[in-house]
């Protein structure tokens, strides 16, 4: 069974926009949540000496009322979700803090150690959904940032807090988002996470509102869901058979083309193994045999250019877009659509100051702003 048709089919009939883009990041972290944790047992799937954890973190930088928490209730609101009632524990919050995700520990007037656990603890068979995903990083100390960055690596989180060490695995799957404004990629946290962003244009806003209106009345797909639930729960059991996994060269050979630096390799290796767990069962002899079909090569494709934009400064990634859509604007029409996207008039104009400094922004004759196509092409 094609699990992974079968919920893409779903949210298409449901006027979902951008289906096919950002849900295939939701659909393989689950499959590979699930399979990660049968690795931990059963220990079939090795890299360099170690059973690889193959957990896939997905975070969706957009701006607000871009979807950030729209993807992650398709998946997971109840009843509805496309992975609710599967077997996989689901949680939601709209934020946490570092120390609420690991936990801590306090003691009492009277000595004694009183025990708070984090997320990561108490719900470490679970996937996490957190809209506000970057609100784990604002007043954190250096130290609980490296600690929640243990658990979304391999799991292991050792630490001493105020009053008790903590000593624990977990096996918990991040569904995440973070308003453009915020998103930090600090510390080391780009190479645990899958990483999508949403800065959308004009169409995409249109495609939105269109959305809208012929999504009233959209119900669910009842038969579907029950087939994609008892599918995804039989899936689950078949991952005790698995002996071994194996990928397609053309992963060595497409990363290869792309110099993908190495520490970024396992991003996509998880997000491979997590689709084609999703796609079809290990054959008879136990192996797990992940090809890359279209849409796992779009999905490596937009992993590659959206990882490439985080590097840089999104802010001017929405500005310049909103620009060369427009070939040139007023300046106040500018802002005023920057702050439809949630950037604030005056962190707004600091960043086109900016870019008009450095060359990337031009000044017209009419007094319109436009885009140094020259400058662009080479930052």
């Amino acid at each position: 069974m094609d699990l992974v048709r079968l919920m893409l089919d779903e949210l298409i009939e449901g006027e979902v926009v951008h289906a096919e883009t950002y849900p295939p990041f939701y659909i393989a972290a689950a499959g590979a949540h699930s399979i990660n944790m049968m690795n931990k047992i059963k220990k079939f799937h090795w890299r360099n000496r170690r059973p690889m954890d193959l957990r896939v973190h997905v975070i969706l930088a957009a701006p607000p009322g871009f979807s950030k928490s729209f993807f992650i209730h398709q998946m997971m609101e109840m009843p509805y979700g496309l992975l609710t009632k599967s077997g996989i524990k689901l949680i939601y919050q709209q934020s946490t803090t570092a120390a609420g995700w690991i936990g801590t520990a306090s003691r009492s007037r009277d000595g004694e150690v009183i025990d708070s656990e984090g997320e990561a603890q108490e719900h470490k068979h679970a996937i996490f959904g957190c809209e506000e995903f970057d609100g784990l990083f604002r007043k954190s100390s250096t130290e609980m940032i490296d600690a929640l960055l243990q658990t979304l690596d391999d799991g292991h989180l050792v630490k001493r807090v105020a009053a008790k060490r903590l000593d624990y695995q977990t096996y918990i799957t991040l569904f995440g988002g973070a308003q453009i404004e915020h998103f930090n990629l600090s510390r080391g946290l780009f190479r645990r996470l899958t990483c999508m962003v949403f800065i959308p244009t004009k169409s995409d806003q249109q495609a939105l509102f269109d959305a809208y209106f012929k999504g009233g009345g959209r119900r669910y797909n009842a038969r579907r869901l029950k087939k994609i639930r008892a599918g995804y729960i039989q899936r689950v059991r078949s991952m005790q058979h698995i002996k071994e996994i194996t990928i397609s060269e053309k992963f060595e050979t497409w990363a290869r083309r792309r110099r993908i630096i190495h520490y970024e390799l396992p991003v996509y290796e998880r997000l491979i193994i997590g689709y084609n767990i999703m796609k079809k069962s290990a054959n008879n002899n136990g192996v797990l045999e992940c090809t890359i079909d279209r849409t796992l090569v779009n999905m490596l494709h937009n992993q590659y250019k959206w990882r490439k934009m985080l590097k840089k400064d999104l802010r001017e990634n929405m500005i310049i877009q909103r620009i060369v859509e427009e070939e040139e604007i007023k300046l106040g029409d500018l802002f005023l659509q920057m702050a439809d996207l949630g950037l604030e008039l005056d962190k707004a104009r600091t960043v086109v100051d900016g870019m008009l400094k450095r060359g990337l922004l031009l000044i017209t004759e009419k007094g319109k702003i436009k885009v140094n196509i020259g400058e662009r092409e080479t930052t």
